[in-house]
């Protein structure tokens, strides 16, 4: 009996700091994982802080087609358009719309106009136009 009661007197205090150990190291797990969500968030006001500059954007110049082999196996299909000027402005589906009647496949090497929403972003050699919404896209009126 006595041995017994010592056992289980000794199993009570050996369980007691062990449990509370592996409590401790389940609160600090969540707390680390929320000082990365924390700091992701800082990141990301700073890419919308950009994206507000939204207004109407018109080019014109030449529609071309660009097929890329992805790692896994499908080709993948960029459109964009070179203005005189040099500079270079991806068009995307998303930025035609979902009801978009649009064939990109039909304006590649023509000379057209776009009219639409967006905006600049980035500095230096980096610095692009990004479309956002694509109002109309209208062949341009040439010989050829």
């Amino acid at each position: 009996m006595k041995y017994l009661i010592i056992s289980l007197l000794a199993f009570g205090l050996l369980s007691g700091p062990v449990s509370s150990f592996a409590a401790k190291e389940k609160v600090e797990k969540p707390a680390t994982k929320e000082k990365v969500k924390k700091g992701n968030p800082k990141k990301k006001p700073t890419a919308k802080k950009s994206a507000p500059e939204v207004g109407p954007l018109a080019f014109s110049g030449k529609v071309s087609k660009k097929e890329t082999k992805g790692k896994d196996g499908k080709i993948y299909k960029y459109y964009s358009l070179t203005t005189e000027e040099g500079k270079t402005v991806r068009l995307t589906k998303s930025a035609l719309g979902k009801k978009s009647k649009v064939d990109l496949d039909d304006l590649v090497d023509a000379e057209v106009t776009i009219a639409g929403e967006g905006y600049e972003s980035g500095t230096g050699k980096k610095k692009r136009v990004i479309l956002k919404k694509i109002e109309k896209i209208e062949k341009a009126d040439s010989a050829g």
